[in-house]
């Protein structure tokens, strides 16, 4: 089980925060494993890496 508490903080609820998530893409992170430092982090990078390739990939069609 994952403790998503950390994730849900409140940085999504600052001013700041929601002025750069509305003007940039947003990746969806499924887990919560960036606390530690181990080998769920080289699949979270993987993940986001996937995630980035995707987003390119749907601008270059524009």
């Amino acid at each position: 089980v994952h403790d998503t508490a950390y994730a849900r903080a409140g940085f999504s609820r600052h001013p700041q925060m929601r002025e750069l998530a509305a003007t940039r893409p947003l990746l969806a992170y499924t887990h919560n494993d960036w606390g530690c430092s181990n080998w769920q982090l080289v699949e979270a990078a993987e993940e986001l890496a996937a995630g980035l390739r995707q987003v390119h990939a749907a601008e270059a069609l524009r």
